[in-house]
């Protein structure tokens, strides 16, 4: 027979995965918000020169709240953790394929307010080498 689990450690990991999940989410909002208003430093948190892609956001925000639909004691919540959390997967699928540009879904390009040339420059120079190196024939297949 399993052993029965302490109440007290369990109540600490529940509070634990909300106050993680709010802060998730809380980023998220953020970025999004940065790339509402054109502020390149509030959609990069403040901790670097380039803002956070905003399927990144998209992505915290889902993330988030899939956590905290799957502590919640509601079965509407319980019953949406998945598909949140199954469109985490897709948004970073969505991304990982922009990256290695196999794919252009054009969510970089959306009609933003006060959208800059900072905002643009999205992909990290390591990519936008590596394309411009195959293009010129420079790396064979």
């Amino acid at each position: 027979m399993a052993p029965v689990p302490d109440p007290q450690v369990v109540r600490g990991y529940l509070l634990f995965a909300r106050v993680v999940a709010w802060i998730t989410v809380v980023a998220g909002l953020l970025i999004v918000a940065g790339w509402q208003a054109g502020a390149t430093d509030l959609a990069a948190l403040f901790i670097g020169p380039r803002p956070i892609r905003l399927a990144t956001g998209a992505g915290f925000i889902a993330g988030g709240n899939a956590l905290l639909c799957a502590v919640s004691e509601s079965r509407v919540a319980r019953r949406l953790r998945w598909p949140l959390a199954l469109l985490v997967l897709m948004l970073g699928a969505q991304s990982l394929l922009e990256h290695l540009g196999s794919l252009d879904t054009g969510l970089r390009h959306l009609p933003l307010v006060g959208r800059t040339a900072a905002f643009d420059a999205a992909m990290p120079p390591i990519v936008r080498c590596s394309r411009r190196m195959r293009r010129s024939g420079t790396w064979s297949r």
